[in-house]
C-alpha cells in the first residue's frame, strides 16, 4: 500500500493508500498476496466513491478523506456522524484547532504504543496528528472510512456545533459553546472516571 506505483496507478495523492482500502468482508483465495487484497480493496472503494470525488480538487478529495476517517474513530451512532462532520467543519471554519482524540491515539499507534485511555498528559505528542496542538486537518487518514462516514464528510448537518462529549449507550452531547461543553464534560466524562478510579 506504500508502493509508488501502485499509488500512482489509483491517484492516490497520499503516501499511502491508507484510507483507500475499503472496509467489508471478502473473501479471497488462500494464495491471493497483499498486492492483490490492497488492489481489491482500493478499486472497491473507487467503485463506490469515485463519482463523488471527481468533482473534487485533489485537495478537497484529500480532505474529505481525512475527515471521514476522523468521523469512523470518533463517531458509534451512524445518525450522529453527519453532525460530528458538521461539528468538525465549524471548527476549521473557525481556525479552532479540532482536538480530536482518535487523532492523538494515532499519533501514538504511530510510534507501537496502544492507548486504551487518554491523560491529559498525552495530548502534548508531538505528532502532526496531534489535533490539539495543530491547526487544521491531520496530515493523511488515521483510518479506513465506511461508507457512512465517507458521506457525513460530504454531507456534513447543517449545525452551529463546535463541541462533543461522550455521554455513553454509542451516542453523544453536542454544544454550540465551551460553556455547555464543560457542564457535559463534568457530568459524562469526569463522573466516569472517577467511578473508574474508585
Amino acid at each position: 500500500i506504500k508502493n509508488p506505483d501502485f499509488l500512482k496507478k489509483y491517484s492516490i495523492p497520499f503516501d499511502s493508500a491508507d484510507g483507500f482500502l475499503f472496509p467489508s468482508t471478502y473473501y479471497f483465495p488462500k494464495s491471493f498476496s497483499g498486492a492483490q487484497i490492497a488492489k481489491k480493496m482500493v478499486s472497491v472503494f473507487f467503485e463506490k466513491f469515485k463519482k463523488d470525488l471527481e468533482p473534487l480538487s485533489i485537495q478537497e478529495q484529500k480532505n474529505v478523506l481525512i475527515l471521514a476517517s476522523i468521523v469512523e474513530k470518533e463517531a458509534v451512532a451512524h445518525e450522529e456522524r453527519p453532525i460530528i462532520a458538521s461539528v468538525f467543519y465549524n471548527r476549521i471554519q473557525k481556525n479552532m484547532q479540532l482536538e480530536s482524540c482518535a487523532t492523538v491515539i494515532y499519533a501514538f499507534e504511530q510510534r507501537g504504543v496502544r492507548k486504551k485511555r487518554l491523560l491529559y498528559k498525552d495530548l502534548n505528542i508531538i505528532s502532526p496528528y496531534n489535533t490539539y496542538k495543530n491547526l487544521g486537518l491531520p496530515p493523511a487518514p488515521i483510518c479506513n472510512p465506511s461508507e457512512k462516514s465517507f458521506d457525513a464528510a460530504l454531507n456534513p448537518a447543517k449545525t452551529s456545533y463546535l463541541y462533543f462529549v461522550y455521554q455513553g449507550q454509542g451516542t453523544h452531547i453536542f454544544s454550540t459553546n465551551l460553556k455547555d461543553h464543560m457542564a457535559a464534560y463534568r457530568k459524562h466524562i469526569l463522573y466516569q472516571n472517577k467511578r473508574k478510579d474508585s
